[in-house]
């Protein structure tokens, strides 16, 4: 009996390279003022820099699809689980870590950036994502030296 093997074309990572290597020189060189940037926000910043982060957000967005269709069902289990367990455990250690920061009162930062309330804000922002890639990647680990 002939196998054959029917494989579904999805778009090749290389495809990610040339696109970002353009924005970046979009980037880099368009420097007129964002339009439509609220005065609240203070000065705007170049169209380009808005453009290439915008590209980096979609081209990240599309890698990571095109990175978790390539997964067979064991690898998709992992990284879950690994997310719900080590993510969850992560933050919570992260939480616990700003809330002995604020009882200590130890300092965030250097003196005049932490009077700031966005460096607080910042501070506590890394505290949970750090918590929780840190406990996704040890929870990671661990299902996959089980598997």
């Amino acid at each position: 009996m002939n196998e054959q093997h029917i494989t579904k074309a999805t778009p090749s990572r290389d495809n990610v390279t040339p696109s970002l290597a353009a924005l970046i020189v979009v980037g880099a060189t368009i420097t007129a003022a964002t339009p439509f940037w609220p005065q609240a926000l203070g000065a705007p910043p170049p169209l380009g820099a808005l453009l290439l982060g915008a590209g980096v957000v979609l081209a990240v967005i599309w890698h990571s699809t095109v990175w978790w269709r390539d997964l067979n069902e064991v690898q998709r289990q992992i990284h879950r689980k690994a997310w719900w367990h080590g993510g969850n455990f992560g933050i919570l250690l992260g939480a616990v870590a700003l809330l002995v920061v604020l009882a200590t009162g130890m300092p965030i930062a250097p003196q005049p950036l932490s009077d700031r309330p966005a460096a607080w804000a910042l501070f506590g922002f890394l505290c949970l994502l750090g918590g929780q890639a840190v406990g996704y990647g040890v929870a990671w680990l661990v299902h996959r030296v089980r598997a």
